[in-house]
């Protein structure tokens, strides 16, 4: 079954984003996380939130 949820990419300049991840189901933001360190991707602040049924995550 694919993901559903929603993804939002932010520019904050030339080579930084703000990224929320909202989505139903458990370990998508893991996934995310792990192909970003894969290409180097510095993240410099991460904070989730999760409660039944609901995970916003933002990096």
């Amino acid at each position: 079954m694919p993901y559903q949820g929603q993804i939002e990419l932010v520019p904050l300049g030339p080579y930084k984003y703000h990224l929320r991840i909202f989505c139903k189901k458990t370990g998508v933001f893991t996934k995310v996380r792990e192909a970003l360190y894969s290409y180097n991707a510095q993240v410099t602040s991460l904070n989730t939130i999760t409660f039944y049924g609901y995970a916003e995550s933002a990096c």
